[in-house]
């Protein structure tokens, strides 16, 4: 679990616009989804707000066509310089 954390990181941390993201990239449970506490643990500090516009069918999780979203890349970059490695 931890070093899938530590790759995890470093793929979200190398994503470009040009990338497909997934939720299992943000996914801490296992479920293949990622809830606000699975994105806040990898981007502390990432709003509510964000989250809600992201989450289109507002289930509070998100999917992979939520991450790979129109405008979804431009708002997790905004988190960027915050992202922590989760061990």
């Amino acid at each position: 679990m931890r070093f899938g954390l530590i790759v995890t990181a470093t793929l979200l941390a190398t994503a470009t616009a040009a990338s497909a993201m997934k939720a299992t990239d943000l996914d801490i449970n296992g479920d293949g989804f990622a809830s606000i506490s699975e994105v806040r643990q990898i981007f502390p500090g990432f709003s509510s707000n964000d989250f809600r516009n992201i989450d289109g069918n507002r289930d509070q999780r998100l999917s992979d066509s939520e991450l790979n979203a129109a405008g979804t890349s431009a708002v997790l970059g905004r988190y960027q310089d915050t992202m922590a490695i989760v061990h």
